[in-house]
């Protein structure tokens, strides 16, 4: 480890979550991690995550939001928006490949 070059960590300009998905999100990540407010482009594993606060997380998600996110998805979007978009396009596909409610005909021939 004391061969590895220094990391720095640049914080950036905080820009809150917006909508609903990235507000619940960075609550999760805020309990996760134990930090005070959490930026919408902000990077889990850059504010601390490791793998087994990932897999907690993503329970949670999938919990909170009825979901089924993995470990690549957490990996391949790792910031607060990139997960809040991955969410919100798996709920709009998961609910517009559904059938509508109890008003479905059935055709018969």
């Amino acid at each position: 480890r004391k061969a590895l070059p220094a990391v720095e960590v640049q914080a950036g300009e905080y820009e809150a979550p917006q909508g609903e998905t990235e507000q619940a999100l960075a609550q999760l990540w805020q309990q996760l991690l134990g930090v005070e407010q959490v930026s919408r482009y902000a990077n889990f594993f850059m504010l601390g995550g490791h793998s087994l606060l990932v897999t907690r997380l993503l329970k949670q998600i999938n919990a909170c939001f009825k979901t089924n996110l993995n470990l690549q998805d957490a990996l391949v979007c790792p910031t607060l928006l990139t997960q809040a978009e991955l969410i919100e396009t798996r709920q709009w596909l998961q609910d517009s490949t559904m059938p509508a409610s109890n008003n479905v005909e059935v055709l018969t021939l």
